[in-house]
């Protein structure tokens, strides 16, 4: 009898497969959950204008270490070239901890165990990690999000990273045991380009914006008291 999930994905999540095989899937989700924490713990993103370039450069940090991941868990035995994400100079000095550590090696050998055939793996229920029904408060849905952080730069991010995640469980390679194949492997790397460019357009000191307005949910007298949005009391009398 096949396992049911814990908890149902919803909302953004509602797609997700949560049983799979691939022991090796839940190591490339952990860093990827890691950056979604650092994201919407952050209070530079209820700013609607966007964010300061050290907040940048501390996602593409994050960034960067998951595409590491991605690259160690990918089953790459002639060696292909798996286009690690491309860093411009400034941004490489600004996220040396991450090189330093081979994230921007794209000769990183995968784990072991991939020149052998291994014994079959039991399926992983991951809703027990990762709640994607929004009953863990640390992973909220877009719906328990602050409206603030839903129009801002961060809404735009975490559409990024939550596709990510719902693509790693949806690879034909979650029913192997381990690794995943190059081919799955390019899938998760145009996630992670497009959440690369949404930090790249979206954030940093060179993107900000002048935000003049409160939202109507701001307001001290509440969503009433905005202009335009019901119909103000001029005094006027109307014509006879």
């Amino acid at each position: 009898m096949a396992i049911q999930p814990l908890h149902v994905p919803q909302e953004q999540f509602r797609n997700a497969r949560m049983v799979v095989r691939n022991r090796h899937l839940v190591v490339a989700l952990q860093p990827l959950f890691l950056m979604r924490s650092e994201l919407t713990g952050n209070d530079e993103f209820i700013h609607r204008g966007g964010t300061d370039t050290p907040t940048r450069d501390h996602l593409l940090n994050h960034l960067v270490r998951c595409d590491l991941m991605r690259r160690k868990v990918t089953h790459n035995p002639a060696k292909v070239d798996l286009d690690v994400l491309k860093l411009d100079a400034a941004d490489e000095a600004k996220v040396k901890d991450a090189a330093n550590a081979g994230a921007l090696d794209s000769k990183t050998n995968p784990f072991g165990g991939d020149q052998i055939q291994n014994q079959s793996g039991g399926l992983i229920d991951l809703s027990l990690l990762y709640a994607l029904d929004g009953s863990d408060m640390n992973i909220r849905l877009n719906s328990g999000m602050d409206p603030q952080f839903r129009t801002s730069p961060g809404g735009i991010v975490m559409m990024g990273i939550d596709d990510a995640i719902v693509t790693w469980t949806r690879l034909n390679s979650a029913t192997r045991s381990s690794h995943i194949t190059i081919e799955d492997s390019i899938r998760v790397l145009g996630k992670y380009q497009a959440i690369y460019d949404y930090l790249r357009s979206f954030t940093g000191d060179e993107n900000r914006v002048d935000v003049a307005q409160l939202l109507p949910t701001e307001e001290p007298r509440g969503p009433q008291a905005s202009p335009n949005l019901a119909i103000e009391d001029t005094g006027a009398v109307a014509p006879a």
